[in-house]
């Protein structure tokens, strides 16, 4: 909506005249003339000159009850909540005898979801006259708001029956039975709605709505583009909800034409240019959003949706402190905004503040408690921080509304899992698949569960089926390896290996699993072959390069790999994987200046080579350079969000920013996937003593040491367990 602006001439002309009749005109005469030009203001729909008006009146004499309500009112149709509620109840403070300000105080109290004071209101209208309509709608709506969807209806019925004419009182039951989940019914009263008011948008949009949310695109679109066919006035708002119909359809190239034609006839029409932005972060093109923020923002500084926006830009920079600041001056003038509350619990989450995370997806989900994307992430956090029972009871709210969501159902399996509860993991698995038995993932998952139960026959079964059906996917092979390894049967692990790459021969994980199984059998040539078709097929895979550089660790070549990378730099020396090798060839080496110059050197070749940036993150770290190795292993995490050693890089940085909870999580997450390194079970020791959860941080650093007495930072480790023990 466009807010209107008090002309010049408006304000000079109020001007001009009090000067010419400040001193002429009685009190009295002063506040008729500004009572009766409240009231054309009023009547004409100039409501924030009206307004202004009626303040002058209520200076002029502070018991006027009408100036009050006509104010109130005026500031209702503004959406000034906080004016209206203040006008409003001084007016009947003034006049109790008053049912108009009495319903009008109850709409802002409902919106307000503050029941009880609503209900205040209206039993003091309905006292006087029980056959009272629009009361009687409004009871509906607070029935609706309490919880009491089948009293609502009732309610609103009966409002229907008693007028059958009203419009106004079809679609409030139209929109209690759609709730309800009664399409045909709310369709006859919305159709009823419209015949009885045929010019009003409001309804035909709302119809549109009912179409699009129960399965029937093709009407709901005719039904849009009805009522853009209405009048020119209500065109750009039906406009809107088209293009918003098109977003949500998929066909955004069809969304952006008709908001750039909104634009191109009112480029004041700020929520069309609302809508653009968030069109153009779903597309990724953030250059473009960045700009329209930038004309919204210029345009209306104090824009709430222009502050959101711009915090998630600032979030997708990574520039963490940024969005926060960004979206609390959305969520200071609008705290009521649950997308924006969802927005500030992913920007918590990012800067490592688990506990702020957790409180902004409750507020989102306090003001809607429907929205599934802060119930997932808000389950996942209690799942992170070993809470399985919270994180069950919103999955299962969730499934309740939304039996088919799949990501619900899988997290509420693996919330079983944390409990041990293996029956009902098995369950919610399984109804995944029955569901969509497309999906790999959940396969995949029970062979985990099976492995789990220690059923390796059974698990071997569902890491098949999961390669059926996406064969170039490494994670169920790799279980069926290390089942095939764990039973020494290394021939059954390289002709299974053998046989998927027939199957996806374009798989470079496929490659890096193969070196691993040439490795398990000492078979060492074949290995490095295996690892630098790995690398060869995808540079921007890390696994391949630290199992060559294990391979020359066992072997101790380091100075042949550093000739051998040298000669083949100096025929390409740009070659990002050569200087990645060359540089973890360094690092073994303790070269370690001549190994971070050459990440700096890719990472200016390849501004988003995951494993560069993580490994140049880390130096950095121990450099003391904490702001930039954080952006770098942010910029890696979300390249890999699931590679164990980038959460072990950015678990240290927050360690050393002293964000332990944060650090916590990622670490755990890491020891799960990297048991035996040495490293991440000293840097999960150290994060355990700093929150002073000694037995833990003693248990993680005597594994550290049992695994290895050389590792980096094997001294502090030692120094940490020495103590503990003086302490202990």
């Amino acid at each position: 909506m466009v807010v209107k602006r008090l002309t010049f001439a408006y304000l000079l002309a109020v001007g001009v005249a009090s000067i010419a009749l400040g001193c002429t005109l009685s009190p009295e005469a002063k506040k008729a003339r500004h009572w009766n030009r409240g009231v054309t203001f009023f009547e004409e729909g100039k409501y924030h000159e009206a307004v202004i008006e009626f303040r002058n009146v209520v200076a002029l004499d502070p018991n006027h009850a009408g100036a009050y309500y006509r104010m109130g009112v005026a500031a209702f149709e503004l959406g000034n909540g906080p004016l209206a509620f203040g006008a409003l109840t001084k007016s009947l403070e003034l006049n109790p005898a008053r049912p108009d300000a009495r319903l009008k105080l109850a709409s802002l109290l409902l919106g307000a979801r503050e029941w009880a004071k609503a209900r205040e209101q209206l039993q003091a209208v309905l006292a006087k006259d029980a056959t009272n309509h629009e009361a009687r709608l409004l009871m509906g709506a607070l029935y609706e708001g309490e919880g009491n969807r089948e009293r609502a209806i009732r309610e609103v019925g009966a409002a229907v029956a008693e007028q059958p004419t009203d419009p106004k009182a079809h679609a409030a039951l139209a929109e209690l039975l759609r709730a309800e989940g009664v399409p045909q019914k709310a369709e006859q009263h919305l159709l009823e709605a419209i015949r009885l008011a045929p010019t009003t948008l409001e309804h035909r949009l709302r119809l549109a709505d009912l179409y699009r949310r129960f399965g029937r695109p093709q009407r709901a679109e005719e039904t849009y583009k009805e009522a853009i066919g209405i009048d020119d006035a209500g065109a750009p708002r039906a406009k809107l909800a088209l293009a918003d119909f098109y977003d949500a359809q998929g066909r955004r190239e069809e969304a952006r034409a008709l908001l750039a034609e909104i634009l191109a006839k009112d480029p004041e029409q700020l929520p069309a240019r609302r809508g653009l932005v968030n069109i153009l972060l779903k597309e990724g093109k953030l250059g473009d959003a960045r700009n329209e923020v930038k004309t919204l923002l210029a345009k209306s500084p104090s824009d709430v949706e222009g502050h959101y926006y711009q915090g998630r830009l600032e979030l997708e920079d990574g520039r963490t402190q940024e969005a926060i600041q960004e979206i609390l001056k959305a969520v200071k003038v609008e705290p009521r905004f649950a997308e924006a509350h969802h927005a500030l619990g992913m920007a918590y989450l990012k800067n490592g503040d688990v506990q702020q995370a957790k409180q902004a997806f409750k507020k989102a989900l306090t003001i809607n408690p429907n929205f599934t994307a802060a119930a997932i992430q808000l389950a996942e956090l209690h799942l992170r921080s070993r809470a399985p029972d919270p994180a069950i009871e919103e999955l299962t709210r969730v499934l309740k509304r939304e039996p088919r969501n799949g990501p619900a159902r899988l997290l509420l399996a693996e919330a079983y899992v944390a409990k041990r509860v293996w029956t009902k993991a098995e369950a919610e698995y399984q109804e995944a698949l029955r569901l969509d038995p497309r999906q790999a993932l959940p396969q995949f998952l029970l062979g985990r569960l099976y492995l789990a139960q220690r059923n390796e026959t059974r698990a071997l079964t569902a890491f098949e089926a999961a390669l059926l059906i996406q064969p170039d996917w490494v994670a169920p092979l790799a279980g069926i390896v290390d089942t095939h390894l764990r039973r020494r049967d290394s021939d059954q692990a390289l002709g299974r290996v053998r046989r998927q790459l027939q199957a996806a021969p374009q798989a470079a994980p496929l490659y890096n699993l193969l070196g691993r199984v040439h490795r398990a059998r000492k078979e060492d040539a074949q290995a490095e072959v295996a690892f630098k078709k790995a690398i060869e097929m995808d540079p921007r895979l890390m696994a391949p390069y630290l199992e060559l550089v294990r391979l020359h660790a066992e072997a101790g070549t380091y100075d042949k790999a550093a000739q051998e990378l040298e000669a083949a730099l100096k025929q390409t020396p740009n070659s990002p994987p050569a200087l990645m090798l060359l540089a973890l060839v360094h690092e073994q080496q303790g070269h370690v200046d001549q190994a971070v110059a050459l990440y700096e050197k890719v990472l200016r070749l390849v501004p988003d080579f995951p494993p560069a940036a993580n490994n140049l993150a880390w130096h950095l770290t121990e450099r003391g350079d904490i702001e930039r190795a954080m952006l770098l292993a942010q910029r890696a995490k979300e390249a890999m969000p699931n590679e164990p050693r980038v959460s072990d890089t950015l678990a240290w940085i927050y360690y050393k920013r002293g964000v332990y909870a944060r650090a916590l999580e990622l670490l755990k997450d890491s020891a799960r996937e990297l048991p035996d390194s040495p490293v991440i079970q000293y840097h999960l020791g150290m994060v355990h003593l700093k929150r002073g959860e000694r037995a833990a941080a003693r248990q993680a650093l005597e594994r550290a040491l049992r695994l290895s007495r050389t590792f980096p930072g094997a001294r502090e480790a030692e120094q940490a367990l020495t103590e503990l023990g003086k302490k202990g």
